[in-house]
């Protein structure tokens, strides 16, 4: 299976999805769309899409910043017209989520760290998280949150950000929290990224430290949960 991968920035790839989906036989096909690789057109010629996160507010009032966000919420559409399977993350989710009309907007704050998640009634019985133990803990990395589309069907839900997980149809799916991302990763970020200190000013040490304790409590779980997600999901691919 071939899987199309769209990378938003440099430091947020595929990881922990992108494992799984090779382990499993598939090829993830990645383009680095904040550089120079175009947004492909032909949904045919894949099995499955996946939009990553970015740095970027996927808000419209920053769509002249973001030129690829046009081309990127099209292909999400073909894909869900052509019963392929969608998987968005964090800046992802919020593009499918406005691919279908919904709202994106700033947070009052800034959310970071392993908040508790619930799944939903309707989340019990979806095909990617039934059964899944609550709370999930997934990686929380951002200042933007979406409504739900029209059609959506809520499936995870959390304290400061209530649309935290959501599907359109049978396939197409947005996450909030980072459950791609493997400790490695989160360091890279917390090592680079300017939001935190920008949030958190003098006690962004403090707040660094209950991250990372975060990480060592619960990024098993989280890998547990992109395991299980991201094989559900492919299975939903079809030629």
């Amino acid at each position: 299976m071939q899987i199309l991968t769209l990378q938003n920035f440099p430091s947020t790839p595929v990881g922990q999805v992108g494992d799984t989906i090779e382990r499993l036989g598939g090829d993830v096909i990645v383009k680095h769309v904040y550089k120079d690789d175009p947004v492909p057109r032909d949904v045919d010629a894949y099995d499955g899409l996946i939009v990553l996160g970015g740095a970027q507010s996927a808000a419209p009032v920053d769509d002249e910043k973001n030129p690829t966000f046009g081309p990127i919420m099209q292909l999400i559409r073909d894909f869900h017209e052509a019963d392929r399977p969608v998987l968005g993350i964090c800046l992802g989710h919020q593009l499918v989520a406005r691919a279908f009309d919904a709202p994106v907007h700033r947070l009052s704050g800034f959310e970071f760290g392993y908040s508790p998640l619930e799944t939903t009634d309707e989340g019990k019985s979806d095909a990617l998280i039934a059964g899944l133990a609550t709370p999930h803990r997934l990686m929380q990395w951002h200042e933007d949150s979406a409504g739900l589309p029209k059609d959506g069907v809520l499936l995870m839900q959390g304290a400061t950000t209530e649309n935290q997980g959501f599907r359109v149809g049978r396939a197409t799916y947005g996450f909030q929290g980072h459950f791609e991302a493997t400790p490695e990763i989160l360091e890279i970020w917390i090592k680079g990224s300017s939001s935190p200190k920008r949030h958190y000013g003098e006690t962004v040490e403090r707040e660094y430290r209950r991250v990372r304790d975060e990480i060592a409590a619960h990024a098993e779980k989280a890998r547990v949960f992109a395991e299980t997600v991201t094989a559900r999901w492919l299975a939903l691919a079809r030629r």
